[in-house]
């Protein structure tokens, strides 16, 4: 008996050779790999179990990721230092194309090839305070970093072509992944991979997300979403900006902010201390199970309030614009891929489309190309940053954006203008600002600028051979529709519903597609079309 047991008069020649591979492969691996690394808890004290090695790997036990509590959840300096100087070789690599510097992104790293990861029936999930301050993980990684070269939210991104490394020949089984602030399982550029007898719950963005995948097997898997999210996206800004302003609290002669009501200028070392006091607040409030008080913070709906997927099949790289027209020439991967016996239920959202303003530069990063962000890609949130006179009330995130914008702007993804900081300082009226310097409100996306595409059960991006066998969808909703493509700032005919939108599934741009025995449960028990 093989990795995948399936045997169907029905199924595809192409599909047949992708089984028989992996089993071949898989049968290698477990014959030659005699002797197995057996994990358990200790093993992630100090952070990401990184398989950088061929090897056999089991679960000995659940394991709860909590790595360094008492550092921020963040890489120890020994661990991100070799020599005393940051280094790319060391542990957990920080600074520029350093994976590391925005945390611990995944509790194990798949990096080689020829590995077969057993859970042996136990579950990863990240541990309740992790998840709330680590907004951007998944419990399980293909790479070595969680973008392709050059990719991702930050200044410095997370690899080059040097240090990135995808797994391949990787099988994973026999278990559940459980509680996950994004992912069940997130992979770039990977080959060979067979994925079985999972059960994916409680994640927020996607149970399993493959880009630039080719020939795999998912089969036999369950995902199954979450609703209990007490922060909105915001909150994970905060964390990453507190972090950033930490750094930045010893430089000399910062920029100061002063805003035209409030007689003091505000220092870097003040902006911090209340953003820092806020997130404070809101930790100890979510740790004792209390209503969250921080308004700009706070989630009234207990859902993401983003967009969620359950299985993403998409070409290599980001995943974060709208659909595209056709598979071009430079999109690598997403081929041969089958999906068996998987079961997609009980995603619900409550998405916000945030409205920003137009970035006047175009030379700039994918993240934020057509709307004015922070450091990480967040956007300036501009609507909810003004009184009824059109005037300035900001918050300690919104603060902390525009003051960095003056240490930042031109850098990364830093594109905050100028012109929007000197509104926020003088008092004057937003529509004159955008006006004068001929910009516009810019919607359709989440806090982030990705493009909200709605809740998408199984989403197939440009895919070549793909195959869905005997899967199955199961209430796939999303509420709060009033807060998509409803905003009176935008005209009608530039607004955006598609986040509002729900879907069983979407085959976009792809070749020889099979499905074969897809089924809807309660498909229009929720309707989910914007009024």
């Amino acid at each position: 008996m093989g990795f995948i047991d399936y045997n169907s008069e029905n199924i595809n020649e192409i599909d047949l050779n992708v089984i028989g591979n992996l089993n071949k492969i898989h049968t290698r691996l477990d014959t030659y790999y005699n002797q197995i690394t057996l994990l358990k808890n200790s093993d992630f004290s100090k952070g990401t179990y990184r398989i950088t090695e061929p090897g056999k790997y089991e679960l000995s036990e659940d394991i709860t990721f909590n790595p360094n509590p008492n550092n921020d959840f963040m890489p120890l300096s020994e661990d991100t230092m070799v020599n005393n100087t940051p280094s790319g070789s060391a542990t957990y690599p920080i600074g520029q194309y350093g994976a590391y510097h925005l945390g611990f992104f995944a509790a194990i790293t798949i990096e080689c090839k020829d590995v077969i990861l057993d859970l042996n029936g136990f579950t990863i999930k990240q541990s309740k305070k992790h998840h709330l301050v680590q907004r951007f993980y998944a419990n399980i990684e293909l790479n070595s970093a969680p973008f392709i070269p050059k990719q991702g939210p930050s200044a410095t991104k997370f690899s080059n072509d040097s240090n990135f490394r995808s797994a391949e020949n990787c099988f994973i089984q026999n278990g559940t992944l459980g509680l996950s602030s994004h992912h069940g399982i997130h992979g770039n550029a990977n080959t060979n991979i067979g994925i079985k007898n999972l059960i994916i719950n409680k994640y927020e963005v996607g149970g399993i997300a493959l880009n630039g995948l080719e020939t795999s097997v998912l089969y036999n898997i369950v995902c199954d979403g979450t609703n209990d999210i007490k922060v909105l996206s915001t909150f994970s800004q905060a964390i990453f900006m507190n972090r950033f302003l930490k750094q930045k609290l010893n430089m000399m002669d910062p920029p100061t902010l002063k805003l035209w009501d409030n007689n003091n200028n505000l220092t870097l070392k003040d902006i911090h201390k209340t953003l820092h006091e806020d997130i404070d607040k809101t930790i100890n409030e979510y740790m004792q199970d209390i209503p969250i008080t921080t308004e700009y913070f706070k989630n009234t709906t207990g859902s993401y309030d983003g967009n969620m997927y359950g299985i993403l099949l998409n070409v290599n790289g980001i995943a974060i614009h709208g659909f595209n027209e056709m598979r071009t020439e430079e999109m690598d991967g997403n081929k041969n891929n089958l999906l068996i016996n998987i079961k997609v239920e009980n995603m619900k959202t409550s998405p916000v489309e945030v409205i920003g303003i137009s970035n006047k530069t175009e030379d700039v990063e994918a993240y934020g190309k057509k709307v004015q962000v922070g450091p990480f890609g967040d956007v300036l949130d501009i609507v909810q940053l003004f009184n009824d006179d059109r005037k300035y009330k900001g918050t300690s995130l919104s603060n902390a954006q525009l003051l960095l914008s003056k240490l930042e702007n031109g850098k990364g993804t830093t594109s905050i203008d100028e012109c929007i900081v000197e509104w926020a300082e003088k008092g004057t009226n937003i529509d004159t600002v955008m006006e004068e310097n001929q910009l516009y409100y810019v919607g359709g996306g989440d806090s982030m600028g990705h493009t909200m595409k709605g809740n998408i059960g199984y989403y197939v991006n440009c895919g070549i051979n793909i195959s869905l066998y005997n899967c199955k969808i199961n209430n796939i909703k999303t509420e709060a529709r009033h807060k998509v493509g409803t905003t009176n700032f935008i005209e009608d005919k530039h607004r955006v519903y598609t986040g509002a939108y729900s879907y069983s599934y979407i085959i976009n741009s792809t070749k020889n597609i099979t499905i074969k025995d897809m089924v809807y449960i309660d498909r229009y028990k929720y309707p989910c079309w914007p009024k």
